[in-house]
């Protein structure tokens, strides 16, 4: 008896366990306090988006107007420059603009398109494509994100730059940002998902939601 009751409680433990290390929790960027780091032109602009809430793991933080993922990789180690977190800074304005140069909506496939130029172009000396594009539908929102891969500053390295923008569905505001989202110490590792945080900010920003607009 004493034995089937310690399996119990030690099956209870895990479940416990288990449950903590996926727990989401609601995290709240307010646009309407100030903030240090954003011009103050900009900021009369950005405070005018109210409040965006995230529905995030606690190992992502949202610290004045940028999102830190603080994830560490499996068999992490820190020949990664962006060793154990990585963060983007985010801009909101009241004054949308839906198509940019190099990105566009597609009104009939009502999705967001590459410019051919972007679409054409591939890594120097590979048969890879330097630049994708990934779609965002949040409960009120919808947008894109946009990586690049360029080749670093330290020799024979590369980086992939991750940009994007959310707009809410009345297009009234939009939430753009930007950072790097994964570093490639060499060619060979082009193309792999090795300390790749792409996945991961999709993820959150998909949970993005305007609450102002409820």
């Amino acid at each position: 008896m004493i034995r089937n009751n310690k399996y119990i409680i030690a099956i209870f433990i895990a479940l416990i366990t288990i449950s903590v290390a996926h727990a989401q929790e609601v995290k709240i960027l307010d646009w309407s306090i100030p903030n240090d780091f954003i011009a103050s032109n900009e900021y009369k602009e950005s405070k005018k988006c109210g409040s965006i809430s995230f529905n995030i793991p606690s190992w992502v933080a949202i610290i004045r107007s940028y999102l830190v993922i603080k994830k560490k990789f499996i068999n992490d180690d820190r020949s990664d420059i962006f060793y154990g977190g990585i963060g983007f800074g985010m801009l909101c304005k009241t004054k949308i603009n839906l198509n940019q140069d190099n990105i566009k909506f597609n009104d009939i496939t009502k999705q967001w398109e590459l410019s051919k130029e972007d679409q054409e172009d591939y890594i120097e000396g590979t048969k890879l494509k330097s630049d994708q594009i990934y779609q965002l539908h949040t409960p009120n929102a919808f947008g894109w994100v946009h990586t690049m891969i360029s080749f670093g500053v330290m020799g024979g390295s590369y980086t992939k730059i991750a940009n994007f923008c959310l707009f809410n569905d009345k297009k009234t505001k939009q939430l753009c940002g930007f950072g790097n989202s994964q570093y490639i110490p060499n060619k060979k590792q082009l193309g792999t998902t090795r300390f790749d945080y792409t996945p991961i900010l999709i993820k959150v920003l998909n949970t993005a939601q305007f609450l102002d607009d409820k």
